[in-house]
């Protein structure tokens, strides 16, 4: 483009100076040598203007460079800099975290080293006092004994009783796994499922700004069933796509309830890999999930990290989908900071969750040299919001402050309260073809659909059945979100 109108401007030069030329001559009637001269001057000076321009120019251009190269010295300066302070500050913390390894490994070999002398002398003492005995015991047989009686055979040790791994609960053992998992499915199917909402709140302003849903099954008796107790025997029988089923439309109409309260909020579902593994739950999940893409920014699906270190290629294929729809995932129990979480976050994953004790008692089995500090900031990096939970205690608060934690939750902000029972009875039913409906920002931030901490836990859910007409059996597979597809639709 330059060479262009540098050529450009030559021609114009050229041509200006041949018409002074020929103005000169016809014009103002001066000869052909004084006609000529005055075009050639006309063309030194066009010529020494255009050289002048394109020699200021030329320094403008190499002023602004110059002074970008100067403003990038500066950036690496600072950069420099912080990287040197940095370093300085890991091998500060290094030298002192060794030394007190040292001293806390000295101070225990001294106290495991007194014990084992402890215990070398009164076994020394023991073995002396037995001895002792048997010799008196002896003498003592001698006497009165005529003849030493043939010592019986000791009787074999009793074989070890070897335990059988079983993923059944404890107290439920007495029901035996196809005893349990028939209450399970019992429960899935009379709609015995309460959902606990806890929030996650922003710090220090402990603003509510997450729901997490936490699912809890009835018995016929009243009796709750925990997700700790249900989920290993669940994955591996294969019905927790059933559960799933239910718990993401209670979840969806839940959060349709709270975004009529205000926009900033958002809630947090917990997802088996398990039910993406399955092609029929799967293909009527992502279905729904479409249908409600308008929820993509305020519904965040949860998985484990162990969850995620054991997915197979259908299951991340399974998640590629999720991701195309909008919306957002989650890790939870994060143990081991040695994957990549670039990664992950390419994935979709925008939320990381660690345990407050992990953070401020036990670093050291993450499997990173990070300090609890940079903690927040590892994660920044990639994109990740760093949420603490398990936070049980207001010391455990000030010092996760003082480790730059921006969300938190757990019992010292609030326990997991149950939904109303109006709310999720309405959740049960298919949800209209309504948009999700826009509210203002300034809205309240009161719980919906959250009892308080005095009320007893909700009623069961069952739908009244009439006398002369037998109960439905609860359909396999699609049901909740079977039906609201076919709403939408």
């Amino acid at each position: 483009m330059n060479r262009f109108a540098d050529l450009f401007i030559t021609t114009c030069i050229i041509v200006v100076a041949i018409a002074a030329a020929v103005v000169l001559r016809f014009q103002a009637g001066f000869g052909w040598e004084t006609a000529l001269v005055g075009g050639i001057s006309m063309l030194a000076v066009l010529t020494i203007v255009n050289i002048q321009g394109n020699g200021r120019r030329d320094r403008d251009r190499l002023a602004a460079e110059v002074a970008g190269l100067t403003l990038r010295l500066g950036e690496l300066g600072q950069d420099v800099a912080n990287l040197q302070r940095r370093v300085g500050g890991l091998e500060q913390n290094q030298g002192r975290r060794q030394n007190q390894d040292v001293e806390a490994v000295v101070a225990e070999v001294e106290v495991i080293g007194a014990l084992v002398r402890q215990v070398v002398e009164s076994v020394a003492d023991m073995e002396t006092r037995v001895l002792s005995h048997q010799v008196r015991s002896g003498a003592a047989a001698g006497r009165t004994a005529p003849a030493a009686a043939t010592p019986s055979k000791p009787a074999p040790p009793p074989a070890p009783v070897v335990e059988e791994p079983t993923l059944l609960p404890r107290r439920f053992a007495h029901l035996g796994e196809a005893g349990f998992l028939d209450l399970v499915r019992r429960a899935i199917e009379a709609n015995r499922i309460d959902i606990h909402l806890q929030p996650i709140v922003t710090l220090p302003q402990r603003r509510i700004r997450y729901y997490e849903a936490l699912t809890r099954l009835r018995t016929e008796d009243g009796d709750t069933i925990y997700p700790s107790d249900y989920i290993p025997l669940a994955e591996a029988s294969g019905i927790m796509p059933m559960l799933d089923n239910q718990i993401l439309f209670r979840t969806v109409q839940i959060l349709r309830r709270l975004v009529t309260r205000t926009k900033d909020i958002g809630l947090f579902c917990n997802i088996s890999m398990a039910s993406l593994g399955d092609t029929a739950f799967f293909r009527e999940f992502v279905a729904f999930l479409e249908a409600n893409r308008a929820l993509s920014d305020t519904l965040v699906f949860e998985f484990t990290q162990r969850q995620i270190k054991s997915m197979n290629p259908i299951e991340y294929e399974a998640l590629r989908s999720l991701q195309s729809t909008g919306f957002r995932f989650s890790v939870d129990q994060v143990s081991d900071l040695r994957p990549s979480f670039q990664l992950m976050a390419e994935r979709g994953f925008k939320f990381a969750k660690i345990g407050a004790e992990r953070i401020l008692n036990r670093m050291d089995e993450l499997g990173a040299d990070i300090h609890p500090a940079d903690l927040a900031n590892f994660f920044a990096r990639f994109g990740i919001d760093l949420i603490v939970d398990h936070v049980e205690s207001e010391t455990q608060v000030v010092e996760l402050l003082d480790f730059g934690v921006r969300f938190g939750q757990g019992f010292v902000f609030s326990p997991p309260r149950p939904v109303r029972s109006d709310v999720l009875q309405s959740a049960i039913e298919p949800p209209s073809a309504e948009p999700v409906p826009t509210v203002s920002p300034t809205a309240t931030m009161a719980t919906p659909g959250m009892t308080p901490p005095t009320t007893p836990p909700p009623a069961r859910m069952e739908p009244p059945v009439r006398a002369d007409k037998p109960k439905p059996a609860a359909e396999p597979r699609r049901n909740a979100l079977g039906r609201a597809i076919a709403q939408k639709t």
